[in-house]
């Protein structure tokens, strides 16, 4: 995974010094608004705002979002002359032309970055300040779209960099299930420092005000903080480490309440917490793969209360499975109730640091194994073991008839798009998440998909660049 050109910078400094002090700036405020809301409306609305949110706020505060994008390329092109997969671009005394460039600019998305398309656009740099008019860069899977204007100043030196913003404007073309969203995004006031408190820790401080309009949400506006600083571990081959101690807090201008990401201690968690006045809205353990892995809100609204339920006899890197065991232990799945459909074993892979895993295109042929190769039945239902509900397999009959839009041509992406479809369907028909009905008659019973559904069907991925919503 590419780290933010900030990151990169600092660690590249820390490599070669033995170490610095500085202050902690621990001061934790807990500013809370003082109004309630005074309808259930509005609570919903804050809610909304909130997941919409918070997400964002939290990729830019570690300089993971919109602002490093915009970054990411031109500082490989002025840095390291680099260049272009494909397309081109001119670089005259500091004044950047592009036109079709592939493989210098990248999006953090669902865990991982993906490649953009510098399209068209000019970024003209001169002394740490880069100023971008309609820098427009485009995902060549879903066809969405960021056209950049505005300006940002970096600073970098051996123990900090500082990345500011006055106002910087991104337009963006989302795409959410079968629809486009034009949401404008405005940052004002936005600085990100990195500094390096010692050769194995990197504290990063963030504030900004950022504006959201025609979002699947609304319009909203925010201002984001960390109160206090996120702490990253940090080493040569680590690049995965997540703040081990550090709090955001995302303030709802608009709706009058206040979002805070407490990290918890000792654990790839954060504590998600919505207040207002002195009502607590929402309050849920949340992974950091959950905090940058959200897409749209369409895809994220359904089972709030869902991330407190267990699914016996399923273990899975996604729920937190043991980060000590090794990368290819054998996970019994749960039995399937149908006399045509054989028991199904996988092989997970899981990670010492216990992050979700990509399936790249070479694991194809590691999909579940089927102890026998009958005939399925094409509305076959899913237990934990304990017998089946056939009021349940009534209700959810109708998921199994789903018509599948995926890409068949790649089965992997069928198997979770298609499964991730009809279990989503399943449990808002049944609120069972012990069941779980598929309607393709090979045997593909995957690992962390009943904890997919436990966790709001946050998004899989798998395949390089190709993502599963």
């Amino acid at each position: 995974m590419k780290r933010s050109i900030l990151y990169t910078a600092v660690f590249s400094a820390m490599l070669v010094m033995t170490g610095c002090g500085g202050d902690d700036g621990n001061d934790h405020q807990n500013a809370e608004q003082n109004e309630k809301p005074s309808t259930q409306q509005q609570k919903e609305k804050i809610l909304t705002v909130s997941e919409h949110s918070h997400h964002i706020a939290a990729r830019e505060s570690l300089a993971l979002g919109m602002v490093d994008t915009a970054i990411y390329g031109i500082d490989g092109i002025v840095e390291d002359d680099e260049q272009c997969t494909s397309g081109t671009y001119t670089n005259i005394k500091g004044v950047i032309n592009f036109n079709q460039c592939d493989g210098l600019f990248y999006k953090f998305e669902a865990g991982q970055y993906q490649s953009l398309i510098a399209k068209s656009g000019t970024v003209t740099v001169k002394n740490g300040e880069y100023s971008y008019q309609n820098l427009v860069l485009e995902n060549p899977e879903t066809k969405e779209t960021q056209t950049i204007t505005g300006s940002l100043k970096s600073d970098v030196n051996d123990t900090s960099a500082t990345l500011a913003t006055n106002n910087l404007i991104v337009n963006a073309s989302e795409k959410t299930q079968n629809s486009f969203y034009n949401v404008k995004y405005v940052f004002e006031n936005y600085k990100l420092n990195y500094k390096l408190k010692s050769d194995t820790e990197l504290n990063i401080t963030t504030n900004g005000t950022l504006s959201v309009v025609n979002s699947p949400v609304g319009d909203y506006k925010i201002k984001f903080e960390t109160p206090t600083p996120l702490a990253l571990r940090v080493s040569e081959d680590d690049e995965d480490s997540f703040p081990h101690q550090g709090v955001i807090k995302v303030e709802d201008i608009s709706n009058k309440a206040t979002t805070t990401l407490s990290v918890i201690p000792n654990t790839n968690n954060v504590q998600y917490r919505v207040m207002s006045g002195n009502e607590k809205l929402a309050d849920r353990v949340e992974k950091w793969e959950e905090v940058f892995s959200y897409k749209s809100q369409q895809n994220n609204t359904v089972l709030q209360n869902a991330t407190t339920n267990d699914v016996s006899g399923v273990k899975s890197d996604i729920t937190g499975a043991n980060p000590d065991k090794t990368s290819s232990q054998t996970v019994n799945k749960p039995t399937v109730n149908s006399a045509n459909v054989a028991t199904c074993t996988y092989n997970s892979t899981t990670s010492s640091t216990n992050k979700v895993r990509a399936f790249s295109a070479n694991q194809i042929g590691n999909l579940p194994q089927c102890s026998s190769s009958s005939s399925a039945s094409s509305s076959s239902s899913i237990s934990n073991g304990s017998g089946n509900n056939n009021s349940d397999d009534k209700k959810i009959e109708n998921c199994t008839k789903k018509t599948y839009t995926g890409d068949s041509s790649d089965p992997q992406i069928y198997t979770y798009d298609y499964i991730a479809q009809v279990a989503q369907c399943s449990y808002r028909a049944t609120g069972n998440t012990n069941y779980l009905t598929y309607g393709d008659t090979q045997c593909k019973v995957l690992d962390g998909l009943l904890s997919s559904i436990k966790h709001n069907f946050r998004p899989q991925y798998c395949s390089g660049s190709k993502m599963i919503r």
